[in-house]
């Protein structure tokens, strides 16, 4: 999400700025599916790394469907109820990394990386 503290730390680098969109709205879900697929015809990612929130619904499912790997991380503020899109993203995802725990009860196939921050 474009934010003062994103801008600075991606300075320098190409980003592809994209609203956000909740994963509970198909109708945005669907708009960000297009938008991504055209993102990654363009640039060509040899991966996929979102700890993020709607909008990356439909980037993992341009990834899956251009056959690029996608990683979800779990951030650090999930303690032990995942929402909706961190759940669809973990099923999408080539690998799934937690920082804790806890959570690899509610995501079996995951990784415990440990808190990374």
């Amino acid at each position: 999400m474009r934010a003062p503290d994103t801008e600075t730390l991606l300075a320098g680098h190409r980003v592809h700025w994209a609203p956000e969109r909740s994963a509970s709205r198909p109708i945005g879900v669907l708009a960000s599916i297009g938008r991504a697929v055209r993102v990654l015809r363009r640039e060509r990612p040899d991966l996929i790394i979102s700890a993020g929130t709607g909008v990356a619904v439909g980037v993992f499912l341009a990834a899956r469907l251009r056959r690029v790997p996608a990683v979800w991380l779990e951030t650090l503020n999930i303690v032990d109820s995942p929402g909706i899109a961190s759940r669809l993203c973990s099923r999408l995802a080539t690998a799934v990394l937690v920082q804790r725990p806890s959570l690899l009860s509610v995501r079996p196939r995951a990784v415990l990386i440990g808190e990374l921050y």
